[in-house]
């Protein structure tokens, strides 16, 4: 794939992945309350797309590690980016959870500073401080060898399996913090960005690799699921090894595979340059649908294609509209 398409083209099957996780958690966040099996496919079909936040992540590492820019210019130019857009929907998030009504939603404003006005909007506050740190992680990227990088992210996947429930009640002695947060995938991205050369040949076994993940994923949710008769989310979370051996293969396979063409390039570079307006605005897109329209929100394919599909148009178009208006490009996202 040609050296920057890959990059779009990862960005917007990251933002396709994460509209349908949210479209399917519907399902999957209701254990118990639907039959076993139509949970156990849905429950399937999300464990395969949770490469999405960490994709985001990854991609954030291959494009500004190893880079020449002072902290000035890169603060500025990153958070005058993301900050009015997330500021933007916030606001409108907090209106949506009151109903619209104006005196509540007021003095409800203040909360933005605490907690997201909406669940999604967790990574924007996770992104701020993966922002903050970018700079002094720069750096260091330009200054040591890569088997430093390879030392940090060895101790970082050894770590993320304490996440996982065999391991997350042992005693913890050591302080290993350092070692357990999203800052991995951004090394990660930029690690296999910059240092995996063409891995073509190995194809086969990445695809192994990302399809053992997502069955692990899948085998042990559905099992401690029907364990503990509730819904087990600790394999979905971002931060445990099966996802970021899943993250990591199908990086792999993207960066090495090739490039789109026609209608279907310019579709994909579309959803790229949108994708953070997409993201923004895709629960407020849900919301309203499961609203005004409820029916479609039936546990079938074909539903659940048609409520993707809507919400991916409504929401890109949405963000088009905004970009489009006075103004409109500094808080659409």
């Amino acid at each position: 794939m040609q050296k920057t398409q890959w990059l779009d083209t990862a960005r917007s099957i990251a933002t396709l992945a994460v509209i349908l996780v949210h479209i399917l958690g519907v399902y999957i966040n209701s254990y118990g309350s639907i039959d076993e099996t139509s949970w156990a496919i849905t429950t399937l079909f999300g464990s395969g797309i949770r490469f999405c936040v960490p994709f985001f992540l990854m991609l954030t590492g291959a494009l500004l590690l190893n880079k020449d820019y002072t902290i000035k210019s890169f603060l500025k130019k990153r958070f005058s980016r993301i900050l009015l857009p997330f500021l933007f929907w916030s606001i409108i998030y907090v209106f949506i959870q009151n109903n619209f009504q104006i005196d509540n939603s007021i003095k409800d404003l203040s909360s933005i500073f605490l907690k997201p006005t909406a669940f999604h909007l967790w990574y924007i506050y996770m992104l701020i401080g993966i922002y903050l740190i970018i700079p002094v992680v720069n750096q260091v990227t330009k200054g040591v060898s890569r088997n430093i990088i390879l030392y940090y992210l060895l101790i970082w996947f050894a770590v993320l399996f304490f996440n996982l429930p065999l391991l997350s009640k042992l005693p913890k002695s050591f302080d290993l913090t350092y070692f357990s947060g999203y800052l991995g995938y951004v090394l990660l991205g930029f690690y296999l960005y910059r240092y995996s050369g063409n891995v073509f040949r190995y194809k086969k076994i990445l695809f192994t690799i990302f399809l053992a993940s997502v069955l692990f994923t899948f085998g042990f949710t559905y099992l401690y699921s029907t364990k503990y008769f509730k819904y087990a989310d600790q394999f979905f979370n971002y931060l445990t090894p099966n996802i970021v051996l899943m993250s990591s293969s199908l990086f792999l396979l993207l960066m090495n595979s090739s490039s789109p063409h026609g209608k279907f390039t310019v579709l994909v570079n579309l959803i790229s340059k949108y994708s953070y307006g997409i993201y923004l605005s895709h629960i407020a897109t849900i919301m309203l649908l499961q609203f005004f329209l409820p029916h479609l929100f039936q546990l079938n394919l074909m539903s659940i294609i048609f409520v993707f599909l809507l919400c991916v148009i409504v929401s890109f178009v949405i963000t088009y509209i905004l970009n489009k208006l006075p103004f409109g490009k500094y808080f659409a996202g």
